[in-house]
């Protein structure tokens, strides 16, 4: 009775995970599911099946396969806009930073979570299509803002439309550039950011004139 006693002693209690543990567990799981097959070719069981869920669980959490998918998309914008803020708020020139972000958006290509594959999937719902549209806006918005605090902008009267066109084609390239490093995955990370801020600055430059960084 003492040796039972003690061996229910030792034997330690499995934790309860939290609902928003579960929640955060779910969401990494099947957005899995969705970079293998898409949005419009995965169902929701499929999803469960691929979380190691009952769909009814699924659903305590999501009402519908479209409101986990937007939420695997918040995430994986928000791991993205955490890499990124760090890469701009780093000390050095605009065109240090740009060359830091550019790197840190290709590191989050790479990393296997499949945060960036969920982000850029081509979906057919139109709601779920314009909420894609608004994230990549934000981006966009986000590297004009920092364009704009290069004192060079407002000396040459550059306006924000134009740091908007110019933060587009970047933005436009660094995803071509990524879906190309898919099909290359030998190529260096290192080179493929020097190669797209020299890129992306020179047009900055042809802007702003030639001036040093």
């Amino acid at each position: 009775m003492e040796a039972a006693a003690s061996n229910s002693r030792q034997t330690p209690s499995r934790r309860r995970i939290s609902g928003g543990e579960r929640r955060e567990s779910i969401l990494a799981l099947t957005s899995r599911a969705f970079a293998e097959r898409g949005y419009d070719g995965v169902r929701t069981a499929e999803l469960a099946k691929s979380a190691g869920v009952s769909e009814a669980l699924i659903y305590q959490h999501f009402r519908t396969k479209a409101e986990l998918y937007r939420a695997a998309v918040d995430r994986s914008a928000e791991i993205l806009q955490d890499r990124l803020t760090t890469a701009v708020g780093a000390s050095g020139s605009a065109g240090e930073r740009l060359e830091l972000a550019v790197d840190a958006f290709l590191e989050y290509v790479s990393d296997g979570s499949n945060a960036w594959r969920v982000l850029a999937l081509h979906v057919s719902d139109p709601e779920l299509a314009d909420y894609q549209r608004g994230l990549r806006t934000r981006a966009t918005g986000a590297l004009a803002d920092m364009l704009a605090a290069d004192p060079r902008s407002s000396r040459k009267g550059l306006t924000r439309a134009q740091l908007e066109q110019l933060s587009e084609v970047i933005v436009g390239g660094a995803e071509a550039l990524a879906n190309w490093w898919s099909q290359n995955p030998r190529a260096e990370r290192g080179e493929l950011a020097s190669l797209l801020t020299g890129f992306a600055w020179s047009g900055f430059e042809q802007l702003v004139g030639a001036d040093s960084r």
